[in-house]
């Protein structure tokens, strides 16, 4: 930071600056996964095949059955 925008950071800023970016990337985690549970659920409603579901989401046979046991309960 000190070299691209100029300014001196001293070791508490720093460390606040790495806080801040562990929450980001903590909370963009999540919203990925929100994305993908409702991606495999509407895949899921479409009455669309496992094999299908892992191939566009990336999601394992347990991630896309948990999905499925969830929608089942609510």
């Amino acid at each position: 930071m000190e070299e691209t925008l100029q300014i001196s950071v001293d070791e508490e800023i720093r460390e606040e600056l790495n806080d801040m970016t562990s929450l980001l990337d903590g909370i963009l985690e999540r919203r990925e996964k929100e994305a993908k549970v409702k991606i495999i659920q509407n895949m899921l409603a479409d009455h669309t095949p496992y094999e299908k579901i892992k191939l566009y989401t990336n999601a394992t046979d347990a991630e896309i059955a948990e999905v499925e046991k969830e929608m089942l309960v609510n």
